[in-house]
């Protein structure tokens, strides 16, 4: 998915963990009772730093638009 720097900061990071118990850590938050409020649920820790990561990847010289490196440049 291509995105602007600030939508990307509004995303979760796929390498981001949340340690709800100690039953283990997550790559989700479960919030309320559907999918859709969950999504919307993204603690500041998890979320993108777009270009404050290294895997943080611009998608074209000029453009204010990049992509999460880490599966691959998007089609």
């Amino acid at each position: 998915m291509i995105v602007t720097e600030d939508k990307a900061r509004t995303l979760w990071c796929p390498m981001a963990r949340l340690i709800v118990d100690s039953d283990g850590s997550y790559n989700r938050c479960e919030v309320g009772d559907s999918f859709a409020d969950a999504r919307l649920f993204v603690p500041p820790s998890c979320r993108c730093l777009a270009s404050g990561c290294a895997m943080w990847r611009w998608h074209s010289e000029g453009e204010a638009t990049g992509y999460c490196g880490v599966a691959g440049r998007p089609q």
